[in-house]
């Protein structure tokens, strides 16, 4: 008998900080996990300023924005400066609840977001880029 773990959370999964967390684009076996979290909101941030994939709302990605809705979920699909935005204004209102913040790696485009909100937190550089490193691996470029 094959063992399936109950709880897989998506790739470069972490807690940024108390009720927000960051990842890479969750797939169904990440269904249970994403759903012990309680999330009130999920954010998918994408990089408007490049032509990739990142842009095209994939079979996947709808399949996962509609899991939201019947789930009562406010799901975003924003820009790198609208998530900042949107991060920060939930630090604010701390009644927005736990919330999902990805891309599709989770790695680029959420690590520059999470920069962001470390630099408004006063951070040092040397601390952001190494929490941005941490995900990217040693080729990351550091904003």
């Amino acid at each position: 008998m094959e063992y399936t773990p109950r709880y897989v959370p998506p790739l470069n999964f972490a807690c940024v900080e108390k009720e927000l967390y960051r990842s890479g684009h969750p797939q169904d076996r990440n269904l249970s996990f994403i759903k012990s979290l309680k999330l009130n909101r999920v954010i998918f941030v994408i990089d408007s300023s490049k032509d990739s994939k990142e842009k095209k709302y994939t079979d996947e990605t709808i399949k996962w924005r509609e899991w939201c809705l019947k789930e009562g979920i406010k799901f975003y699909i924003v820009s790198i400066s609208e998530g900042v935005r949107l991060i920060r204004e939930e630090g604010e209102e701390r009644e927005a609840g736990p919330t999902l913040i990805h891309s599709l790696r989770g790695v680029e485009i959420v690590g520059k977001v999470i920069a962001q909100l470390r630099e408004a937190e006063q951070w040092t550089i040397s601390a952001i880029a190494a929490e941005y490193s941490s995900f990217g691996g040693i080729e990351s470029d550091v904003l």
